[in-house]
C-alpha cells in the first residue's frame, strides 16, 4: 500500500499546475492503497472495476468513480428473480468474505425482505487465499438447500 501511493507521490510531486492526471487501475488492492491521496489531489479515479459499495461514496471521494453495477443491486435483482422464479426456494450462500461478498450477501437478504430468514437456509464465507472450500461445501450441503 506504501509502495503504491509513494510511487503515485513521486511521479505527480514535479507536476505543474497545468498538468493533470486521470489514474483508472483494476483490482480492488491497489485502489485501495491510493484512493485518499488520489481524492486528496483531486486527481480523477475513474472505472475502478468493481462493483462493491465502497466505490460509490461521493461525499468522502468524489473523484473516485466505479465501473460495474454495485454488488448490492445485483444481488438484490437475483432475489427478485428467485421470489418470482423460486418462491419457495432454500438458498445456501457461499460467499467471499471481503467487499464483495458482504454487498453480495446484504443485497439478497435486502432484496428477499421479510422471506429472508427462511429462504437462506445457510451462509458460509471462504478467503480467496483459502486452499479448498470443502467444509464450508459439507456445511451448505448439511442445511438441505433445493437444488437447482
Amino acid at each position: 500500500m506504501a509502495t503504491a501511493r509513494r510511487r503515485l507521490s513521486n511521479r505527480c510531486a514535479g507536476s505543474s499546475s497545468r498538468t493533470k492526471y486521470c489514474c483508472c487501475s483494476i483490482r480492488l488492492p491497489p485502489n485501495s492503497a491510493i484512493q485518499r491521496y488520489l481524492n486528496d489531489a483531486k486527481v480523477p479515479h475513474l472505472f475502478i472495476a468493481t462493483g462493491a459499495d465502497r466505490w460509490n461514496d461521493p461525499t468522502h471521494f468524489p473523484w473516485t468513480i466505479g465501473w460495474p453495477p454495485s454488488d448490492r443491486i445485483e444481488a438484490r435483482i437475483w432475489a427478485r428473480y428467485i421470489l418470482k422464479s423460486i418462491p419457495d426456494a432454500k438458498i445456501a450462500l457461499l460467499y467471499q468474505n471481503d467487499d464483495f461478498g458482504m454487498d453480495y450477501l446484504t443485497g439478497l437478504r435486502d432484496g428477499l425482505g421479510d422471506k429472508a430468514d427462511k429462504m437462506i437456509v445457510a451462509t458460509q464465507s471462504y478467503e480467496t487465499s483459502d486452499a479448498t472450500i470443502d467444509s464450508q461445501i459439507v456445511t451448505l450441503q448439511a442445511a438441505a438447500p433445493m437444488s437447482c
